[in-house]
């Protein structure tokens, strides 16, 4: 690979986990921590998937919380996110730099940085499951921001995907989608009152 071509590599990888890292909800907590926190914040009878009093079929959170109280515990869970991603973003960091002084080689630069990608859509997507989980009110642009950082985690392993392949294209096709995605998000998420989530 020309060094031009590395080094607009290294630049989209360093934009995606900024971007990733970003986005708020965007932002993974899938150890127990995580969860644990998310169902010490649903209240009694609150969390998702809580059988009914006669265990019949679980029950749906959308519905059972009022705005306040979702948006408090939603952003525990956001917070969460964040550090785990900021790590993430910062191992990044790392890898562009000890590439760009050719401390690593450029075979191992793609195989670091489509793992550490790979672990950031993980990330992203247990953070979602966590905020999905959470009891919330009945709100259809809640629901599509939800899911718009749903499509950020798949985006972001596409990404790891492209990476492996050393697809230069993909990665700009799907900087671009993720950019989209985050501006949306972040503009919903200030004016539904989040504090972390999306980046209030």
């Amino acid at each position: 690979m020309s060094p031009a071509r590395l080094t607009l590599a290294l630049m989209l990888v360093a934009a995606f986990a900024l971007s990733a890292c970003g986005a708020g909800s965007s932002g993974g907590s899938g150890e127990k921590r995580s969860a644990s926190t998310a169902g010490h914040a649903s209240g009694p009878g609150g969390a998702s998937g809580s059988a009914g009093a006669a265990g019949s079929r679980p029950v749906s959170p959308v519905g059972r919380a009022p705005r306040p109280t979702f948006v408090r515990n939603a952003d525990r869970v956001c917070r969460d996110a964040h550090a785990r991603l900021a790590r993430l973003s910062h191992q990044m960091s790392g890898l562009f730099t000890a590439t760009a002084r050719r401390q690593v080689s450029v075979p191992q630069y793609y195989r670091r940085a489509s793992a550490l990608t790979r672990e950031s859509a993980r990330e992203v997507t247990r953070a979602v499951e966590n905020l999905r989980a959470l009891p919330r009110p009945r709100n259809s642009g809640l629901e599509r921001y939800l899911s718009l950082s749903a499509v950020q985690a798949r985006l972001l392993a596409g990404e790891a995907d492209a990476l492996q392949r050393r697809d230069l294209d993909a990665m700009r096709r799907l900087k671009q989608q993720i950019h989209e995605i985050v501006v949306q998000s972040r503009a919903f998420a200030h004016s539904y009152g989040f504090h972390a989530c999306g980046g209030g």
